[in-house]
C-alpha cells in the first residue's frame, strides 16, 4: 500500500517524521502504534485483495438464481465440462427464465435434447465481455450456430433456433470466463 505523507500525518497528526529525517523517534511510529493509529484514521482507505474467483461452476453456484440450470447441468453430468474448460462465455437463463416454459416441458425432454438446449447457451474458448460483442454468428460448445445483436444501447440480444433473448445481467466474471444473464431460455 502506498501512502501520501500527507496523509500519514492527517492521521497521525504531527508525529510523522519528515522523508529525511530517518528512523524516526521511537515513541511516534513505533510499529503498534502506528497500526493501531492507521486502522483508526477516517481519511485512510485500506483496499484488501479481492477473493479469488470460482470458476463457471461455482460462481453459477453461488449466484444463487441458476438453481435449474445447475440441477440440470449436474444431472447431465457437464460439471466437470464446465469446470475445466479453459475460456467461455455462457448465456445463463436464472430460475425464472426456466418458469416461463410450458409447464412439463424441462421433464419431457430426453437427456439429448436437455443437452443441446444447456450446450446452446455456451459459447467455447472465449471469455467475451458484453462491451466487445460484436453483431453475428458464433458456434456453440454443441455445434449449433446461435447469433448475436448488438443493440444500439451497447445491449445485447441471442437469437436461438426459435427465440430471442435479451442480456439482463452482462459480465459476471469467472474464473475460466463470463456469465451474461438472459431472461428466457434460448430455444
Amino acid at each position: 500500500m502506498t501512502l501520501r505523507l500527507s496523509t500519514l500525518r492527517a492521521c497521525l497528526g504531527n508525529c510523522v517524521c519528515s522523508p529525511t529525517a530517518w528512523p524516526p523517534s521511537p515513541g511516534c511510529l513505533g510499529k503498534k502504534r502506528l497500526q493501531g493509529d492507521l486502522q483508526d484514521c477516517p481519511r485512510l482507505k485500506v483496499y484488501q485483495k479481492p477473493a479469488p474467483l470460482g470458476d463457471l461452476v461455482d460462481v453459477a453456484v453461488g449466484a444463487g438464481a441458476f438453481t435449474t440450470l445447475v440441477k440440470i447441468v449436474s444431472d447431465l453430468g457437464l460439471v466437470d465440462t464446465l469446470k475445466g474448460v479453459e475460456a467461455a462465455t455462457v448465456f445463463a437463463p436464472t430460475d425464472a427464465a426456466f418458469a416461463k416454459l410450458p409447464a412439463g416441458t424441462l421433464e419431457s425432454l430426453t437427456a439429448d435434447q436437455a443437452k443441446a438446449i444447456v450446450a446452446r447457451h455456451v459459447i467455447p474458448g472465449a471469455t467475451v465481455l458484453a462491451k466487445d460483442v460484436a453483431t453475428g454468428e458464433v458456434a456453440t460448445l454443441g455445434g449449433e450456430t446461435i447469433g448475436l445483436i448488438k443493440t444500439r444501447r451497447g445491449g445485447v440480444k441471442v437469437v436461438g433456433p426459435t427465440t430471442t433473448v435479451n442480456v439482463v445481467k452482462a459480465n459476471v466474471l469467472a474464473s475460466n470466463g463470463v456469465i451474461h444473464v438472459v431472461d428466457n431460455v434460448i430455444l
